[in-house]
């Protein structure tokens, strides 16, 4: 998620008491019913040419070129859950720090599969 459209969203719906703890970018698995992530988001500073090659590098110092890109990160998983982030071509995990296709896998604990079948 671009970092403006998180404050954006946040500074539009403050007046209606939206606080910004309550809302949570997650990626999320049938219509978002399960939230793959949570907590722990927070926004970073990129390197935008080296992220449009599909490697990340946060940022601590003020870039000039290119314009750094701010993004919020989408917290951490479930303890029961695990994602990789995948080469979609070659199907197969990639390292720390580089771009690619997000894969889900884990099974949800019963009260948390009990709740979802509600």
């Amino acid at each position: 998620m671009r970092a403006e459209t998180h404050r954006r969203f946040l500074e539009k719906f403050a007046p209606c008491g939206l606080r910004p703890e309550a809302h949570v970018v997650a990626y999320g698995l049938a219509e978002n019913t399960l939230a793959v992530t949570h907590h722990g988001r927070r926004i970073v500073t990129v390197n935008q040419r080296l992220l449009q090659r599909g490697t990340l590098r946060l940022e601590t110092a003020p870039l000039a070129c290119p314009p750094p890109q701010q993004l919020v990160s989408c917290g951490k998983t479930s303890g029961w859950i695990t994602v990789k982030i995948v080469d979609p071509e070659t199907r197969v995990a990639l390292g720390e720090k580089q771009v690619g296709e997000i894969w889900v896998a884990g099974k949800a604990p019963a009260t948390v599969t009990g709740s979802a079948r509600n």
